[in-house]
């Protein structure tokens, strides 16, 4: 399984690299603002200090449809009825696309698919009770869900 790990600030990233590995991870690699590895069990990476949070992710192929379903599947099975939501793209390496295209089209389409349950696009980050999070990396994009914390 996927995770994506999103250091604090002020953690030393090869130190954290290092317990992230000798925590069974394997395949770990840096992708922007997060460190991107495949693991067992992606809670166990939580403990660790110097993670702000961690998630388990969908890795999909960086195709800009492939990026907007999973973005909408993934939220469609997170948000809550009457949750606002906020989608968020992390582009780490060029594309034939920008990030906001992403956002843009991915909310629209969760919207559509949310109307039922009344769960409607939060303005910011901060508003958001759930946060839709895709890191577009190299070879890959990996999508996750991000609860208020």
């Amino acid at each position: 399984m996927d995770a994506v790990v999103f250091p604090a600030a002020s953690a030393n990233r090869q130190a954290l690299a290092k317990a992230i590995k000798k925590s069974g991870a394997t395949q770990i690699a840096s992708e922007g603002p997060c460190i991107i590895c495949k693991t067992r069990d992606p809670e166990i990476l939580a403990g660790i200090p110097g993670i702000d949070w961690v998630a388990a992710a969908r890795r999909v192929t960086r195709r800009f449809s492939d990026v907007t379903g999973a973005i909408v599947q993934a939220g469609s099975r997170a948000i809550l009825p009457g949750e606002k939501f906020y989608v968020k793209v992390i582009q780490t390496s060029k594309a034939d696309y920008v990030e906001r295209d992403v956002e843009f089209a991915s909310a629209g389409a969760l919207v559509e698919k949310l109307a039922a349950i009344n769960a409607l696009p939060a303005r910011n980050e901060q508003e958001a009770g759930r946060v839709v999070v895709a890191v577009i990396g190299k070879k890959s994009a990996h999508v996750c869900v991000k609860g208020k914390t």
